[in-house]
């Protein structure tokens, strides 16, 4: 499956997710699709790459390196057309994503917590669903379902 694909973070890379996929923000999860709509400055980098500079950051909820759940303030978001495989990754809970295959995924695999390309079944993903509002107590995973 070939499509328009986004990404939050770092530009260039093709670490993608489709746009009808949700990501965790302080107001719950939104589609990538719609966080573009937001805001802000469109910024073209090729014929087929842009970005937009938010006007206003977006407060998405994260990992940080000790693993714990923090909030991360995204000032733009990356646009591409892509044209390449996407990989669906199908969810206990019914839900699927779609993702480059160069797109890292947070997961818990028994044993350790670590990035991998494409999780295998048995494999628990990391979503962010919980945060305190003091940042001096954030919590670190435990619920892993």
């Amino acid at each position: 499956m070939a499509g328009f694909c986004r990404i939050i973070v770092g530009y260039g890379y093709g670490k993608c997710i489709h746009p009808e996929t949700f990501v965790s923000t302080i107001n719950g999860p939104k589609k990538i699709k719609d966080l573009w709509k937001k805001n802000g400055s469109i910024v073209p980098i090729s014929e087929s790459e842009e970005v937009k500079v938010f006007n206003k950051p977006l407060q998405l909820k994260s990992f940080d390196n000790e693993k714990s759940i923090c909030i991360t303030n995204a000032t733009k978001i990356y646009k591409q057309s892509l044209d390449e495989e996407l990989v669906e990754i199908s969810l206990e809970n019914g839900e699927k994503i779609l993702a480059t295959k160069a797109h890292k995924f947070f997961i818990f695999n028994g044993e350790l917590i670590h990035w991998k390309n494409i999780p295998q079944k048995g494999d628990y993903l990391l979503i962010p669903k919980q945060y305190k509002k003091d940042n001096s107590n954030t919590p670190n995973i435990k619920n892993l379902n």
